[in-house]
This record gives structure tokens, C-alpha cells and sequence, in this order.
């Protein structure tokens, strides 16, 4: 039998072959399992969950990569698109000591949801009803995590420089790298530079906050100073974390810097991704002057401190400072394709009136590479330009017409290929009915993400009611696979039961309660009893709560082990008095 590892505690675990689902003897987390028989595979995947574990999200990535690639993209099981996924969002499961329950935290935020993320829909998409209904729960979780952690970072100002350094050793003691980095910090604050500096900037907050503040750091940040004393620092995982993570923002975004800076080592040391980049000796006399030197000239830093000083000295900036011509430079840069010298003086506008919506609008653009405004507003309102942080100020900083102006461009777009798509699935369901409840499931949470436009709130109530029409549609069709074969056509005539799990309406009634969460934990108390009566009353409680949390999973869930369990037992009494039809009958050696 192929061993596992818990992806929550790092235990054993004890799967059945087969088993896509299993709960952990340590720590009680029930969790998914990749069904991969192959003892070099399952050793791979315990190693990266590993990996994992201990925050090195980019070697478990590699490794879940390798293993996908192996099987060419096309057979790969969908725990390893999972795993895949919980590498990329820098997903660590901690111990929560007041409710003992293993919680996601979160230390690689993205901008775009977990939900929209390509691995985690393969995954969906791929995996059996038990498996596909706890990716579902999870994500959304760990969406609702980075919702908070978007808030929070949305309300930090921005900084200049990042200073990426170790703080602590094997021991638990404070680096020579983390007192370098408090003295580098000291003279760019003096400079007039706002610096990330963990020690400081983080003094105060909890471990599991630290999060939003990395990630608004890290955006905002034009230049990031990497701080080595030894070669195994820079690979250290929490450090590794930080600047991988800003190199991936210089390429997405560009206009920012990196700077290595060593001491009492061999530069040929330096990490391979981080080689290119310029490195100064920190044991030269001079170093800081240098290194201000060259972030002012990497960051153009120099020329806005000389505009703010100029501006301080001769006038008063006011709201209605006029920043025309600036604008006026910034549209025949964009016009020109000069996205460079365009997102350059869009922050020269913004340090005379730093609430421009206008300037916003064309830093965004300059950003995302687009010439004119019609071009914008026709293709650039993605979920990637609106989860970005200047476009989001550029709304915060608009009237009320051009707030409604650009929430009508988006959802206008997304509600009509909204629209579209229900039509072509109900086209398809009146020819030969083959959609799958996932796809309604799918075109509901559009539906349910604009509910206050136009008559979405009416399509995701009739999409949903489709989901779950078909999902019991497709549950009959897995338990006649099932039963049919062995011939216990009475049995089979279950099916009743499940069908009309949606009838009972007054269920809350009859449970005595009509919150929502009293019903639902009342149904879980049924759903973890072993007898198909227990299984089937929680199957029921399940179908009234719809679409609260994860009832209608759940209710799957509840109906397919009641059935599975009572046909199991039939099929265990077949066999003991021989009575299997013949053509299924065991052979006799």
C-alpha cells in the first residue's frame, strides 16, 4: 500500500487503496489524497508537501511540476494541481490553539483569486465529487484569507526600498546581515527614502499578520536591497521567499530595481537568479554613498526629491495645482509606445496632486501597456488591471459618474458572456442534456459575483437550481453503476429517497430552528454517524440549507455513503453465502 504524508501535521497517513479521502490519526484534518500507485511517485510528493512545510514553496512547486509534466499534463491526478496550488499562494497549515483545528494561512498573496487560478480550476475539473467538494471548500477559505489580506495592504502607504535580509541564525540569534540592514535603513530613511525594514516596520504585529505588510510592501517598492553575509543566507527559505517573489513582480510590472548587497564573501556565491543583478561590497569605504547613489539613479529617485524640494521652496501645493502639461507629456508618451518616460511623469503629476484619478488612469495604463484610452476601456478591464493598486485609486479618487462609467464597462462584459454561455448550455440540454452540474456551478458564481446588475441576481437563483438538479441527476447515474451489475434492483430503488432530498421546504420547521447555522451544524452531527439512516437524515437538512457553506456537497456526500454503505453490506452478505450472480461470481483456483 502506497504511504502518504499529511499535508497539515507532516504524520502518516492510513488510506485504503482506492481512497481519495482520508481523515489524519494526529491531527484529525480531514484531507485528499493523490490516487497514484507508484511507491517513487508517492516518495516525490512526500517530499514536496516537505518542502511545503517548511516554506520552501518554490522547490514543492518544482517537484508537483515534475511530477505533472511526467504524465504529460493530461492524466496527472488532480491532488498534484492542488498541491500546485498551495505552493503558489504560500499556503502553510498552522495548529489553531484555541479551537485545535489545523487553519490555511496565507504567506504568497496574490492579486487574483485563488478561484480564477488555471491549476486550481484542472484540479475542479479533474477530481471526483469528494474531492471536488473539499478544493472548493478550501479555496474558498483561503479566498476569504486573501480578501483580508487585500484590505489591509490597500490601506498601507507605500515605500520606496525593500531591505530582503535574514534576521535570526541556527540558534535563534540576530545575524550580522539584520544589524546591516538596521544601519542601511537609517541612512535611506535620512535620505528621504520610506524603507521596509521587518524589524522595525513589522514591530508589534502578530507572526500570522505579517503577511498584508510583506505584500503591500513588496508592490510598492521600486527598488529591493538583497543583504548577504554567508551564501546560505540568501537561500534561506524565508529570504528565498521575498525576493523570488519581487523578481516575479519586476517582470510582470518593470520600472523597479534590484540591488545585491555582500560582504565577506566570494560575489561568484551569489545565487544564480540573482547574479545579474548590480552588487556592491558592503566592506568598501563608501559603500552607502554608493548604494544611495545608485538606487536614486535606478528609482529616478533623485530628480523627484529635487522637484519636492524645488516645490517646497518656492510654492504651496494646493489641490488645484495645475498638472495639465505633465498629463498632456503623458499622453503623447503613451500615443508613442513609451511606457517608460509615460509612467515616469505620471509620477511626477501625482507628487504635485497625489489624489490625480486622471494620473492613476494613465500609470495603470502605461503599466499594462495600452496606448489610448479606448483601447483600455475596450480590453484592459481584467481581473488583473482591477485587483491592481493604482487602478484601484484611480476609482477611490473619482466622482461618482466614472466610477459607474468603468463598474458598467466590466460587469457589462462579463454579464454578456454570462448571458451567452447559459444560453449555450441550455441549448445543449434541450438537445441531448449533457451538462455537467460543475459548469452551472460555475456560471452561478458569475452570476452571483454581479447580483446587483441587471438581473443577475434572478440567473444565479435559476443557475443554481440547475447545478443541483443535475447533480443529483449525475449521483443516480453513479449509483446505477454501482448496484446495477450485482442486481440489487430493490436496492437501486433508493433513488426515490435521493430525489426528493429537494421537497422537504419545511425542513427548518421541523428542526426547531431558523438559523441557517444551527441547521447546519445539526445536519453534521447526522452526517458523522455510520448508519444510512443517520447519513440520509443529514442528506436532507443538507439539500434545504442550498448553497449555505457547503451543504450542497455535503449532501451528496451524506446520500452517496448512505447508499455505498448499505450496498456494501449486501454485497459483503453475497458473498459470504456465495449467492453473486453467476457471471460475477469469484473464480475457484
Amino acid at each position: 500500500m502506497t504511504i502518504y504524508t499529511c499535508k497539515m501535521c507532516g504524520g502518516q497517513l492510513k488510506n485504503e487503496p482506492g481512497t481519495s479521502i482520508c481523515t489524519c490519526d494526529y491531527c484529525s484534518t480531514r484531507q485528499t489524497l493523490p490516487l497514484i500507485d507508484d511507491d517513487q511517485a508517492a516518495n516525490m510528493i512526500n517530499r514536496a508537501n516537505h518542502f511545503r512545510q517548511l516554506g520552501d514553496f518554490d522547490k514543492a512547486a518544482d517537484t508537483y511540476t515534475r511530477l505533472i509534466a511526467a504524465d504529460d499534463g493530461n492524466g496527472a491526478d488532480p491532488d498534484l494541481y492542488w498541491s500546485l496550488v498551495l505552493c503558489r499562494y504560500g499556503i502553510e497549515y498552522v495548529n489553531d490553539p484555541v479551537t485545535n483545528r489545523w487553519i490555511a494561512t496565507c504567506h504568497r498573496m496574490q492579486y487574483y483569486s485563488i478561484l480564477d487560478d488555471p491549476d486550481y480550476r484542472k484540479a475542479v475539473n479533474k477530481a471526483d465529487p469528494l474531492r471536488r467538494a473539499y478544493y472548493e471548500q478550501e479555496a474558498e477559505y483561503i479566498a476569504q484569507i486573501q480578501k483580508r489580506i487585500l484590505e489591509i495592504a490597500e490601506r498601507e502607504e507605500p515605500f520606496d526600498i525593500f531591505l530582503c535580509y535574514k534576521e535570526t541564525d541556527a540558534e535563534g540569534n540576530r545575524t550580522q546581515d539584520s544589524v546591516l540592514a538596521q544601519e542601511m535603513y537609517y541612512q535611506l530613511e535620512k535620505e528621504g527614502f520610506k524603507v521596509f525594514f521587518s524589524r522595525i516596520t513589522l514591530e508589534g504585529k502578530l507572526g500570522t499578520e505579517y503577511e498584508p505588510y510583506i505584500f503591500a510592501a513588496l508592490h510598492s517598492a521600486k527598488t529591493m536591497v538583497v543583504i548577504g553575509t554567508d551564501p546560505s543566507y540568501f537561500e534561506a527559505v524565508w529570504v528565498r521567499n521575498e525576493w523570488s517573489r519581487y523578481l516575479s513582480i519586476m517582470q510582470e510590472e518593470g520600472l523597479r530595481s534590484l540591488i545585491v548587497a555582500y560582504k565577506d564573501m566570494n560575489p561568484y556565491d551569489i545565487p544564480d537568479a540573482l547574479s545579474m543583478y548590480p552588487a556592491q561590497d558592503m566592506g568598501k569605504l563608501g559603500f552607502l554613498q554608493d548604494l544611495v547613489r545608485g538606487i536614486r539613479k535606478l528609482a529616478h529617485k533623485e530628480e523627484k526629491l529635487a522637484d519636492r524640494g524645488r516645490a517646497r521652496e518656492t510654492i504651496v501645493i494646493t489641490e488645484n495645482s495645475n498638472v495639465d502639461p505633465l498629463l498632456k507629456r503623458v499622453e503623447m508618451f503613451l500615443e508613442d509606445g513609451d511606457f517608460t518616460s509615460a509612467a515616469e511623469y505620471c509620477e511626477k503629476a501625482l507628487d504635485i496632486l497625489p489624489e490625480c484619478a486622471q494620473a492613476y488612469r494613465y500609470l495603470v495604463m502605461a503599466k499594462h501597456k495600452f496606448k489610448t484610452v479606448e483601447q483600455f476601456e475596450k480590453e484592459g478591464l481584467n481581473e488583473a488591471v482591477m485587483a491592481d493598486n493604482d487602478f484601484r485609486r484611480m476609482i477611490r479618487f473619482s466622482d461618482e459618474a466614472t466610477v459607474a462609467h468603468y463598474n458598467d464597462l466590466f460587469y457589462s462584459k462579463m454579464y454578456g458572456e454570462s448571458v451567452e454561455r447559459q444560453s449555450e448550455l441550455e441549448a445543449i440540454e434541450v438537445t441531448d442534456g449533457a451538462v455537467r452540474s460543475e459548469e452551472w456551478l460555475a456560471l452561478n458564481k458569475c452570476f452571483r459575483n454581479m447580483e446587483e446588475y441587471k438581473d443577475s441576481k434572478q440567473r444565479a437563483d435559476d443557475t443554481k437550481e440547475r447545478a443541483i438538479e443535475r447533480g443529483i441527476a449525475e449521483l443516480n447515474a453513479d449509483l446505477h453503476k454501482l448496484i446495477l451489475p450485482f442486481e440489487f434492483r430493490a436496492f437501486y430503488e433508493k433513488r426515490s429517497e435521493i430525489e426528493n432530498l429537494l421537497g422537504k421546504s419545511r425542513m427548518l420547521e421541523a428542526v426547531g430552528s431558523a438559523d441557517p447555522n444551527v441547521v447546519y451544524e445539526n445536519a453534521k452531527k447526522h452526517g458523522n454517524g455510520s448508519s444510512s439512516h443517520s447519513l440520509l437524515e443529514a442528506a436532507r437538512i443538507f439539500a434545504v440549507l442550498g448553497d449555505y457553506k457547503d451543504s450542497y456537497y455535503r449532501m451528496i456526500e451524506c446520500a452517496t455513503l448512505a447508499i455505498y454503505n448499505e450496498a456494501t453490506q449486501k454485497m459483503a452478505a453475497c458473498a459470504a453465502a456465495s449467492t453473486f450472480p453467476r457471471q460475477h461470481r469469484p473464480l475457484r483456483s
